[in-house]
């Protein structure tokens, strides 16, 4: 193959990235702010005309589940599994195929018939969108985390020791997902395999810290993502997602692996196992 011929293979997949960072770059600080009001989001054709015009095809998400069961429906399957998606089209259609379905629920009134319901469902959806296109960004090149100016309110942390295969690892945790807030309120919730290795055990935790702790819990997990860009990489040791919430209503992302040689993080994820008196939590390094 000449030098010729190989660039004009490549510049189609070139400009097929660019689209894509360019879709990702509109839709990511829409679904981050959460000032942005769901409903209006998912009640245009705007969203759906990009996704069209990017190739991606609307399957009602049979395709993505058959190769990540679960992931379509379910918010944690799907930040389980994304670790593992290379394919831009595939977890395209997936996006197409969930915005059709929920704006399929906004025709209907959905939000408005019942208010917890709606706060509830419109968060997961809200975060299955960040974190799905959060994916598609890294697969166009591209780190997509926003830089993280303003004061954090809340970290959310989401652990899990299982390889992409989904084998479980000699450890009988698998899953942890942390909420701290700025008041001190955090919970932590645990999830075990069974005896027999094959469905989670649950376990929920509520502890209170002080605000001072918080406070500088908060502020070392900030300071390391704004100096940090992140993208995950295959690990047997498991991956985590770190969210951190601001005072202007954003949400950032991190994502990576619990293997990551990392000595700032290594010491974030010692200074939440000290503060919470919890040893056995996985955070974001082993």
């Amino acid at each position: 193959m000449t030098s010729t011929t190989a660039a004009a293979d490549a510049a189609p997949a070139a400009a097929a990235a660019n689209a894509l960072r360019d879709f990702t770059r509109k839709w990511l600080p829409r679904f981050r702010d959460s000032r942005q009001n769901l409903h209006q989001l998912l009640d245009t054709g705007e969203f759906r005309a990009g996704c069209a015009a990017l190739g991606y095809m609307d399957d009602a998400g049979e395709a993505f589940d058959a190769t990540y069961p679960g992931a379509f429906d379910n918010l944690e399957e799907l930040d389980w599994h994304l670790p593992a998606v290379t394919d831009a089209s595939l977890l395209g259609s997936a996006v197409m195929s969930k915005w059709d379905q929920v704006s399929h629920l906004v025709s209907h009134h959905f939000w408005a018939t019942d208010k917890a319901r709606c706060k509830a469902a419109g968060h997961e959806v809200r975060l299955w969108f960040i974190l799905a296109l959060e994916r598609l960004a890294q697969l166009a090149g591209e780190n997509s985390s926003a830089p993280l100016t303003c004061q954090p309110t809340a970290l959310y942390l989401i652990s899990s020791t299982h390889d992409h295969s989904r084998q479980p690892s000699r450890s009988p945790l698998v899953h942890q997902r942390l909420e701290l807030h700025q008041n001190g309120d955090c919970r932590l919730v645990d999830h075990y395999l069974d005896e027999y290795g094959r469905s989670c055990i649950s376990s929920d935790s509520y502890i209170s810290i002080s605000k001072d702790e918080a406070a500088r819990l908060l502020d070392e997990a900030s300071d390391w993502m704004g100096c940090h860009c992140c993208n995950v990489y295959e690990s047997n040791s498991g991956t985590w997602t770190l969210i951190i919430e601001d005072e202007e209503g954003r949400s950032h992302y991190a994502f990576g692996a619990l293997a990551m040689l990392d000595n700032r993080l290594a010491h974030l994820s010692n200074s939440l196992r000290r503060v919470l008196q919890r040893p056995d939590l996985l955070a974001c390094s082993l």
